[in-house]
C-alpha cells in the first residue's frame, strides 16, 4: 500500500469505509518527536506508527468507537520515513477523519515521559488481548502503572482511558466492584472533557457492570443516558 506524504503541522481530511487501510509517510531525522492525532467523525480507526524498517513501534485504539481522538507518539531512533497507517473496523459505516502531525522537535522531558507512559499503555493493550486471566491481571498491572505518568504530563484523556482499561480488567477477572470504581473514575474525566461518544461507551459498561451485581434499575438509567448521547451525535453505530 503506496503512502502519501504527510507534511509537519498539517492536516488532512478524507472519508473512510470500513475495512480500508490509509497509509501516510513522514521523514524523521534521528531524536525527533513525532506526534500524531487522528480525530475520528463517524468511523472507528486504529492508529499504527511503523519505523523506517516497518517495525511497529506503536498501535493504538481507544475506547472512544467512532468518535473523537486517537493519539500516538514516537521519538525517532534513526533516521527515514515513518510509516503512519490508519485502519478502519470491518464491517461499519463510511465515515471521515482528520489526521494531524503536529511539528516534529527535539524531545523534551514532558515528551519522554508521555513516551513512557505510551509504552507502558501498549504493553497493557498487548496484554489485554489474551485470554487467560493472568495475562488479564498483569495488564491490570502495567495499566495501573501508566496512570501516575498521564498524571505527570497531565494528560486527562488518556488517564481516562487507562482507567477505562483497569475497569475492564477486573471485570474480566471477576471484580465487578472495583471495576465500577474504575469505569466511575473514567466517567467523572471523560464528561469534564466533553467527550460524548467516550461517556456513552463508558455508561454502557457502568451498566452492564451494574447489571452482573444485580443493581438492574440503576443499570438501565445508565443505558439510556447513553441512547441519548449516541442519538443528540447522530451516532447510529453506537446507538445500535
Amino acid at each position: 500500500l503506496a503512502a502519501e506524504l504527510l507534511e509537519a503541522g498539517s492536516t488532512v481530511k478524507k472519508q473512510m469505509s470500513g475495512g480500508e487501510v490509509h497509509a501516510y509517510r513522514i521523514p524523521l531525522t534521528a531524536g525527533q518527536y513525532l506526534k500524531i492525532i487522528a480525530r475520528q467523525r463517524g468511523i472507528d480507526i486504529v492508529v499504527r506508527i511503523l519505523g523506517p524498517d516497518a517495525e511497529k513501534l506503536v498501535e493504538m485504539d481507544s475506547l472512544n468507537g467512532t468518535q473523537g481522538p486517537e493519539l500516538a507518539s514516537v521519538v525517532a531512533t534513526k533516521a527515514g520515513d515513518f510509516r503512519i497507517e490508519l485502519a478502519a473496523s470491518k464491517n461499519v459505516p463510511p465515515g471521515s477523519y482528520e489526521l494531524t502531525s503536529e511539528a516534529q522537535r527535539a524531545i523534551s522531558e514532558h515528551d519522554q515521559k508521555w513516551i513512557e507512559a505510551q509504552r507502558i499503555y501498549f504493553q497493557g493493550m498487548q496484554l489485554r488481548g489474551q485470554s487467560s486471566g493472568e495475562a488479564q491481571r498483569k495488564a491490570i498491572s502495567e495499566f495501573e502503572n501508566a496512570l501516575p505518568l498521564w498524571r505527570a504530563v497531565d494528560d486527562r484523556l488518556m488517564e481516562a482511558h487507562t482507567l477505562y482499561y483497569v475497569a475492564s480488567g477486573y471485570r474480566n477477572v471477576g471484580q465487578p466492584r472495583n471495576a465500577l470504581e474504575r469505569y466511575n473514575q473514567a466517567l467523572n474525566l471523560i464528561k469534564a472533557l466533553g467527550e460524548e461518544g467516550e461517556e456513552a461507551t463508558t455508561l454502557v459498561n457502568i451498566g452492564i457492570t451494574k447489571g452482573e451485581l444485580g443493581e438492574a434499575r440503576s443499570a438501565l438509567s445508565d443505558f439510556a443516558r447513553a441512547l441519548t448521547l449516541w442519538r443528540g451525535m447522530r451516532d447510529s453505530y453506537g446507538e445500535s
